[in-house]
């Protein structure tokens, strides 16, 4: 066990010995993969004085392991003739992701010198369309542009590894040139796959630079996961799985929660208490300036999650 409330009943199980397994799973590099179903997987004594349950049973894997099995899922079995539960690994497990292709600007086309060339001509194309047409034909530009980039970069970065082993053991001129001109393209590709990765990693606090890609793509997985959804719970604590019922409890959930009940009387404006003042509502009515929305545009994070037109603070700060 790694933590105290995986015990129920009989005694309190050491700190030394919890603080030592959890010691030793973290130097081995491994991480608990959860588990969905019934949390304690063995017993004894079951309905007597004595009645213990803990958690024994569970599984880890390191961070290789989990990048290749991203949707890896640890089910427990809840029916079992043993005092153990046994364990399911799931590998695959089909999840509900909302489907449909929504634009997203990407922060590595800012490091290809044809990317103002695109925004450029996608504004121009625009004509005398509103800032929305300009922004939307920019966006289909962008992506009929750059949408194959990240896949080229990771071509290219075998490419270059490829070569750099050929070319490591030439001693000319003219290989020792090729060398240092595919290692310089090697290193820029390698800072664009981290700056790819970061951004999905949404790991604010660390610099671009740190040539830190497996760490921001580890998280960048994670988030992923997390934000998977599997199943979810109805007003009736029933568990519904499929698509079509998910989408049922979210449309009831909304549906009851924007919808009054129980109204007794009616509401005039007299009883709501005033709380904005006369100067504070002339200062609501003041127009808004460019300098402040600069103000504000510039002191977002760049790889802040994109609006509704699928750029995000980086676009705009750069153009």
């Amino acid at each position: 066990m790694m933590f105290r409330d995986e015990k129920r009943g009989g005694r309190e199980h050491p700190s030394n010995l919890l603080m030592g397994f959890m010691s030793t799973v973290n130097d081995c590099g491994l991480r608990d993969l959860g588990f969905v179903g019934e949390k304690y997987t063995w017993e004894k004594s079951r309905g007597q004085p004595n009645w213990i349950q803990e958690r024994l049973d569970r599984g880890f894997a390191n961070h290789r392991w989990q990048s290749l099995f991203p949707l890896a899922e640890m089910q427990v079995i809840e029916v079992s003739m043993s005092d153990h539960l046994p364990l399911f690994l799931q590998l695959n497990k089909k999840a509900y992701e909302p489907k449909g292709y929504r634009f997203r600007f990407e922060n590595i086309w800012l490091r290809e010198k044809e990317c103002v060339n695109v925004v450029r001509n996608g504004w121009e194309l625009a004509g005398g369309m509103d800032i929305t047409g300009k922004i939307r034909l920019c966006a289909e530009k962008l992506q009929q542009w750059g949408g194959g980039l990240s896949n080229e970069y990771k071509v290219k970065i075998q490419q270059c590894r490829l070569m750099l082993k050929k070319l490591r053991s030439r001693r000319d001129c003219q290989g020792i040139q090729q060398y240092n001109a595919t290692r310089w393209e090697y290193l820029s590709l390698l800072d664009k796959q981290e700056v790819y990765w970061k951004q999905r990693s949404k790991q604010f606090w660390l610099q671009e630079g740190d040539k830190n890609t497996r760490f921001f793509h580890r998280y960048a997985s994670n988030r992923r996961k997390n934000n998977r959804v599997d199943r979810i719970k109805d007003a009736n604590g029933v568990w519904q799985e499929t698509k079509g019922e998910i989408q049922g409890v979210v449309e009831d959930y909304f549906s009851r929660l924007f919808t009054s009940s129980n109204l007794q009387g009616k509401l005039s404006n007299r009883e709501v208490v005033k709380q904005v003042s006369d100067v504070e509502n002339a200062e609501l009515h003041t127009e808004v300036t460019v300098a402040e929305v600069k103000d504000v545009v510039f002191s977002m994070h760049p790889d802040k999650a994109s609006g509704l037109d699928g750029f995000n603070p980086a676009f705009y700060q750069a153009f």
